[in-house]
């Protein structure tokens, strides 16, 4: 889920998304913050490097009462020079939050301000749903991913054993040649039995017609447990300019779908061809060996 804006108070740009996950500790959100490094105050620190610092502030209440929230201070990176043209082409600073939180509804709210100026923070608020039922398959959100390596200690962006660091936008313009993701299959088993096979696909179509894009298509049979990773990239060098979702599905042997999740996105790529022939329904129609 997405959730842009602009601090207009303070002049600070800041771009918000998040995903619901669950847990052997019960389900939470995970946000992803992007700061604009040219739209922040620097000072100067004893070391004669400048830092920006952000404040923030997020909660989630349920009738006004606040269930989680945490309030903490944001450093920008250490950097050499503050003039106009070293923060023309302006690096941006990303944060990675969890809530613990139990299924419900939540109105969540975000507070920003910049440490370094006189102005009062401006609050954001959008409704979060978490539902994770304890006895039907479901997926997470799915959190799109910037880059990723092999996790050496466990951290706040550590997932099945990876360091994932969030792609936080919706849009890829023509400089992004990949989009990676990250989701999570829950009680699968509960549905087909342990060990069971199903049909896991993940694919993109488009917005409006949800026409599934052949040359953007995966499927792989995999066995059934309580909680399946999905991680996978596609190459959208050739995707063309347009309104898309990512989906991650799961069918059983009878080629019903027990769980799925879906994400727009948009895409800017002006030198792509269109290839009419990769605009066509991804067909499952029939036997589950036929589907594989």
């Amino acid at each position: 889920m997405l959730l842009p804006f602009l601090m207009e108070a303070t002049s600070l740009w800041a771009f918000l998304t998040y995903s619901t996950f669950n847990s052997p500790k019960g389900p939470y959100v995970e946000t992803y913050l992007t700061i604009a490094g040219n739209t922040v105050n620097y000072i100067k620190k004893e070391d004669g490097k400048f830092q920006a610092t952000v404040n923030i502030l997020m909660t989630f209440k349920q009738n006004d009462v606040i269930k989680a929230f945490n309030k903490y201070e944001l450093n920008s990176p250490e950097i050499d020079d503050t003039s106009k043209t070293s923060l023309k082409t302006s690096f941006q600073f990303i944060d990675e939050q969890r809530f613990q939180v139990p299924n419900g509804t939540y109105d969540f709210e975000i507070q920003l301000s910049d440490k370094n100026k006189n102005a009062k923070p401006s609050p954001f608020t959008q409704s979060v749903t978490v539902d994770f039922p304890d006895d039907k398959p479901s997926f997470s959100g799915i959190q799109l991913v910037q880059s990723y390596g092999k996790s050496e200690t466990e951290k706040t962006i550590t997932k099945n054993g990876y360091d994932l660091v969030p792609y936080v936008y919706n849009f890829y313009p023509a400089v992004e040649k990949k989009l990676t993701f990250y989701g999570e299959l829950y009680n699968m088993d509960k549905n087909t039995g342990a060990g069971q096979k199903f049909l896991l696909s993940y694919f993109i179509e488009a917005f409006e017609n949800n026409m599934k894009m052949s040359e953007f298509a995966r499927t792989k049979i995999t066995e059934a447990k309580p909680v399946e990773p999905v991680m996978a990239e596609f190459n959208i060098e050739n995707l063309t300019t347009g309104n898309y979702n990512l989906v991650i599905e799961a069918r059983n042997q009878q080629n019903e779908i027990i769980a799925s999740r879906k994400l727009f996105f948009q895409r800017s790529n002006p030198g792509a061809k269109v290839v009419y022939s990769d605009m066509t329904a991804f067909n499952v129609q029939n036997t589950f060996a036929e589907k594989i």
